[in-house]
């Protein structure tokens, strides 16, 4: 039985980091890392192992995946919360930029007859996002379900953008 508490712990949404892939391996040589046996590895193997989940716990904590979707009506968005409650999660508006906080604590307890483990992980995300100049912030509406934090933007009725001017 492996006493390794690092697969569970860190196999966690929060920890995934999309532009790791897309570095191409540039920063793997000035990075140390620690192998899935808990020892200390060079970065050429981290390219070599591929994504475990202690790679993972090496990343930098990132704040939930969203889906930014528009109708004609309103704009909608989409926030992935696993493991968070509404009252975990605080949403603010200010100079038409909108900023998702929250902080995420998670204990899991295992008892077996030889081992007691705890495993502890805590984080706290901030995502900002620009909205456009036709959301309406006043009506905004958010849910959460099932770890899914739902916004919906109504849009303000379109402004005519061009204007006659009368030579006097």
């Amino acid at each position: 039985m492996s006493l390794n508490t690092w697969s569970s712990i860190f196999n966690d949404p929060f920890f995934y980091d999309p532009f790791e892939q897309r570095s191409g391996g540039f920063f793997l040589p000035m990075v140390p890392t620690i192998t899935s046996g808990g020892e200390r590895g060079d970065s050429q193997a981290l390219s070599k192992r591929g994504d475990t989940a202690t790679d993972r716990s090496l990343r930098t904590f990132r704040g939930p995946k969203i889906d930014f979707a528009e109708t004609e009506k309103a704009y909608n968005i989409k926030a992935d919360c696993p493991g968070l409650e509404k009252s975990d999660v605080k949403i603010s508006v200010e100079d038409n930029m909108l900023t998702l906080e929250g902080e995420r604590k998670s204990e899991h307890e295992e008892k077996t007859d030889r081992v007691h483990v705890v495993e502890r992980s805590f984080g706290h995300f901030r995502r900002t996002l620009r909205l456009p100049p036709d959301a309406d912030i006043e009506n905004c509406t958010a849910t959460m379900d099932k770890g899914v934090l739902h916004l919906e933007l109504p849009k303000n009725p379109a402004k005519e953008q061009r204007k006659q001017i009368d030579i006097k």
